[in-house]
């Protein structure tokens, strides 16, 4: 019934959280995060970086360290012209909403 198919979504959409939280925690995914963070700190203008590192703090679940990632690689996206970048910062902030 539409009633089962819901509750199955639900449970799937529970048990995809709780693997991308064990993810989040381990010592692979906490290198990404230091390796990202000293690209930045290397290269100020660099979008991708930004927007992966966003992306690896929504998937550990701090939606919170997004936003200004997501701002500042935007800022330098339209700076530089990138509108491809600027599409997948717009994917990323609907990812953020949806959680």
């Amino acid at each position: 019934s539409r009633e089962q198919e819901i509750g199955l979504a639900r449970k799937m959409e529970r048990g995809e959280k709780a693997i991308l939280k064990a993810l989040a925690r381990t010592p692979l995914t906490l290198e990404e995060i230091e390796s990202l963070e000293g690209t930045l700190k290397e290269n100020p203008e660099a979008i991708g970086a930004r927007l992966e590192l966003a992306a690896t703090y929504l998937d550990k679940g701090e939606p919170e360290k997004c936003g200004p990632l997501i701002d500042e690689a935007v800022a330098i996206a339209e700076k530089q012209g990138k509108t491809h970048r600027l599409e997948e910062a717009a994917k990323l902030r609907a990812a953020i909403v949806s959680r």
